[in-house]
C-alpha cells in the first residue's frame, strides 16, 4: 500500500493482533494478486511522474486522472452508479483478486480495520465473517469507496471529515453506517491529553511570528487555547527555523525539492533555516537529493529522510515533524498533520483528492499555496514577518481535530 494508506493504519498498529497486514506483500500472498498490486503501483508511479514534465505527460495523467474524479459537491444529488474504476476493482475481485486473503483472515474474524477501500469491497465480497470498517483517508473521497450496491453493504465507514461522510451517503451508503471520526494521528507527535501537540505549538509560535505581529492581533486567541500571553523570554533566541519537505510515494516532486533548496539557499547559507528533504523509501530521490546538495554545498544545513522500510520511515518521520517549524507538501493525508500546530505550505496537489484536500485546507485557513519555490528567500521572512504562518499553524490546531484515534479505537473496540 502507498504512504497514505499505510500511515493512516501505523498509529492504530498497537491494537492489531500480529501487526498490520500489507494487502500487497502479506507472507503467502498468491502470484496472480500481487501481480495485480505491483501493476497498478508501476503505472501510479509512472503517470504521477509524468504529471510536470511536459505537455505530453499532463495531458496523459489528466485523462488518467478523469478516472478518480470527484464530482462537485453542489447542487446536492445521489451518486449511485458505479463508475469505471469501480467496475474495473470489481471486475478483479470476480476474478479472484483478494479472496485468498481474506479466507486467511477469516480463520479468526476480528474486526476488520482497513484504510483502503479495495479490501473493504474484497471483505465483503469474499464473505468476511467478521465487521469490516474502512477509514476514508483524504478529506473528501471519489465514489470508488463506497461498493456496487451501497444500500445493501454492511461495511462501515469511519469518515474522516464531515464533507467526507456527506459523501458517502451522496453514494448510498446508509447513514447508520457511518461513522465521523476524523483521521488517526501519532501518539509521539499528539501526546497524553493533547500535552504533546500543545507544547509543540508553544514553541513554534514565536518562530512564525517573530515580529509578534500574530499575538498582537489574536493575543486573546492564543491565551485562550494555548495558555499564554506573551512568548517567552527562551523563545527570542529560537534555533534556524526547520522545513521539512516530503516527496509523496510516487516521487512525483523530487523536482520540487531542487527548487526549494535552490529558493532556501540564502537563507540556509546565513544560519536561519534548515532543511529535511524527506525522500522516504525511494532510493532515486535520496541519490537525486545528495546529488543536489553537493552542488549547492550546503551539506551542513541540509537532511535527506531515507530509510531502507516503510516501517522505519514513518517512525523517523515522525520523529523529524517533532522539531519542525514547517511543513512543505502536496495535500495528501499529511493535510490532516495541520492539526499539530504545522503550518502547511501546499505543493501543487497530484490527483482529484488532493485538489480536494488543498480545497479544505485553504477553507479552513490551514494552508498555504506555494509561490515560486527558487524566491522563497524573498517570501518566506515576508510571511513570518507578517505572522501569516502562525495564523495558519493556530488554524490548524484550533479547526482540525487530533482525536481521530481515539474516536476509531471507541467503534471499533466497542
Amino acid at each position: 500500500m502507498g504512504y497514505g494508506h499505510q500511515r493512516a493504519a501505523i498509529p492504530l498498529e498497537e491494537f492489531a493482533e500480529g501487526g498490520i497486514i500489507d494487502a500487497n506483500t502479506y507472507p503467502g500472498i498468491p502470484a496472480s494478486d500481487k501481480r495485480v498490486w505491483e501493476e497498478s503501483e508501476k503505472f501510479y508511479n509512472f503517470i504521477s511522474r509524468q504529471k510536470d514534465r511536459n505537455w505530453l505527460g499532463s495531458l496523459a495523467f489528466g485523462i488518467f486522472d478523469m478516472f478518480q474524479a470527484i464530482d462537485a459537491f453542489y447542487p446536492a444529488h445521489w451518486h449511485l452508479f458505479p463508475t469505471l474504476q469501480l467496475r474495473q476493482i470489481y471486475r478483479q475481485i470476480k476474478n479472484g483478486w483478494g479472496r485468498h486473503l481474506i479466507d486467511k483472515l477469516s480463520k479468526n474474524p476480528l474486526p476488520l480495520f482497513t484504510t483502503f477501500f479495495g479490501v473493504a469491497h474484497m471483505a465483503e465480497y469474499w464473505h468476511y465473517p467478521g465487521p469490516i470498517y474502512c477509514l476514508t483517508t483524504d478529506s473528501d473521497i471519489s465514489r470508488a469507496w463506497a461498493p456496487m450496491e451501497p444500500n445493501k453493504s454492511r461495511i462501515i465507514y469511519l469518515a474522516s471529515t464531515e464533507r467526507a461522510a456527506a459523501r458517502l451517503r451522496q453514494y448510498g451508503v446508509h447513514p447508520q453506517n457511518i461513522r465521523l471520526t476524523g483521521f488517526p494521528l501519532p501518539d509521539i507527535l499528539v501526546g497524553e491529553a493533547d500535552e504533546g501537540a500543545r507544547a509543540a505549538i508553544l514553541r513554534r509560535l514565536p518562530k512564525l511570528d517573530p515580529m509578534g505581529t500574530y499575538l498582537n492581533k489574536f493575543g486573546a486567541l492564543v491565551k485562550e487555547n494555548i495558555g499564554i500571553s506573551e512568548y517567552p523570554e527562551s523563545t527570542k533566541v529560537a534555533p534556524p527555523l526547520h522545513v521539512l519537505f516530503a516527496v509523496g510515494g510516487a516521487a512525483a516532486q523530487m523536482r520540487l525539492g531542487e527548487e526549494i533548496l535552490i529558493g532556501l539557499a540564502p537563507l540556509l547559507a546565513k544560519g536561519d533555516a534548515r532543511l529535511t528533504l524527506v525522500a522516504g523509501t525511494s532510493k532515486l530521490v535520496r541519490d537525486y537529493f545528495l546529488d543536489k546538495i553537493r552542488q549547492s554545498r550546503l551539506v551542513e544545513q541540509v537532511h535527506i529522510l531515507f530509510t531502507e522500510s516503510k516501517k522505519s520511515y514513518f517512525r523517523a518521520f515522525n520523529e523529524a515533524l517533532a522539531s519542525a517549524d514547517i511543513l512543505w507538501t502536496k495535500p495528501s493525508e499529511l493535510s490532516f498533520y495541520g492539526a499539530l500546530g504545522l503550518p502547511i505550505i501546499i505543493a501543487p496537489p497530484v490527483g482529484a483528492q488532493e485538489i480536494q484536500n488543498r480545497k479544505w485546507l485553504i477553507y479552513l485557513d490551514a494552508g498555504f499555496d506555494q509561490i515560486a519555490p527558487t524566491a522563497a528567500y524573498e517570501w518566506l521572512p515576508d510571511l513570518l514577518e507578517a505572522g501569516t504562518l502562525a495564523r495558519i499553524a493556530m488554524n490548524g490546531y484550533l479547526q482540525i481535530p487530533r482525536d481521530g484515534k481515539k474516536k476509531i479505537l471507541r467503534e471499533i473496540l466497542s
